[in-house]
């Protein structure tokens, strides 16, 4: 009879870490779809803090950035560009404890000087989540854009 509680226990204790995994890689996923959502509207207050406080992000060709005010500051678009369409297409999200990785694609485009669109261009993401108290934050970020269209 133990042996039969211990392993019900055992199975319940399982299922119960797989159902708050799916609710952590569920709540990513929600917390992707925001990004897309903040740079299109132009919420740049509530994109620096999608960031972790000692986030960093390495942009392609260019330098590695830190901390959320200087990260606000890369992603403001010139003046007379608009992003029209930003969307995160997540292959893969693994979650241990109190960090996370996300891979996958992104799509963006929009217009210049109100009436030149551009893109739409494609590319590849690597982010490095880690909670902030209780809340998933994006640590590290980084993408490619991909040159062919497959």
């Amino acid at each position: 009879m133990i042996k039969s509680i211990s392993f019900t226990l055992l199975i319940g204790m399982a299922i119960s870490c797989q159902l708050t995994t799916q609710n952590e890689k569920d709540t990513i996923l929600k917390k992707d779809a925001d990004f897309s959502r903040y740079i299109i509207q132009g919420k740049w207050d509530s994109l620096a803090l999608a960031y972790h406080s000692e986030a960093y992000i390495q942009v392609p060709g260019d330098r590695t950035i830190q901390g959320r005010d200087s990260i606000k500051a890369y992603w403001i678009p010139r003046k007379g560009f608009k992003i029209t369409h930003h969307e995160i297409k997540p292959k893969e999200i693994e979650v241990d404890g109190n960090l996370a990785y996300d891979i996958g694609y992104y799509e963006l485009s929009g217009i210049r000087q109100d009436t030149v669109k551009w893109g739409p261009t494609k590319g590849q993401y690597l982010v490095v989540w880690k909670k902030e108290g209780e809340e998933w934050k994006i640590y590290a970020d980084a993408w490619s854009r991909i040159q062919r269209n497959d």
